[in-house]
């Protein structure tokens, strides 16, 4: 019988993978309920805390999975970085939402609408698949630079590995 292969990490790849994802987690959602509670007002910081926090998890989020796309497409065996990556980008993505959720429903109800609160989760879904798709045109260049393969190949698995964004974005338009 088959041993399960193990998900290994490089040490400074795991560092990436925790202060990418972990800092705007604790940072932001710890520094709007502070603010929160000491009776600031919610008006001035909230949303763009929300557009803000969600931006910084998406980014690397979509990016992981365009980039695990892309090795999947190229028979790449070392994919273990990126599905962690797709991993802890979802559990904080997760937190996140509920967290900024939590802090609307708790102190902000009354002075800021949902319908604000919506916009600003769909704008950082906009922004955020905005800049992933240029990161991963710079990062698929350079990953394909030594692949033998014509071009049209490459741009063709480009196109199908940086689709995520393109329909993780129209599908926040009609959900948003």
């Amino acid at each position: 019988m088959e041993e399960a292969k193990k998900l290994e990490l490089k040490r400074i790849e795991k560092f990436k993978l925790i202060y990418i994802y972990f800092f705007p987690v604790v940072f932001l959602s710890f520094t709007s309920l502070y603010m929160l509670v000491n009776g600031e007002d919610p008006k001035g910081f909230f949303l763009t805390n929300v557009l803000i926090s969600q931006t910084l998890i998406l980014i690397p989020f979509i990016l992981s999975v365009c980039m695990l796309a892309a090795k999947l497409l190229y028979k790449e065996k070392d994919i273990n970085y990126e599905i962690a990556s797709i991993g802890f980008g979802m559990m904080c993505f997760f937190f996140m939402v509920g967290c900024n959720f939590y802090q609307y429903y708790k102190y902000a109800e009354d002075s800021i609408s949902i319908d604000l609160l919506k916009v600003a989760f769909g704008t950082s879904i906009l922004l955020s698949c905005l800049v992933s798709s240029i990161i991963f045109i710079k990062k698929y260049f350079d990953f394909a630079k030594g692949k033998t393969m014509n071009v049209n190949q490459k741009i063709s698995n480009m196109m199908v590995a940086g689709a995520f964004p393109l329909l993780f974005s129209i599908s926040s338009y009609f959900i948003y």
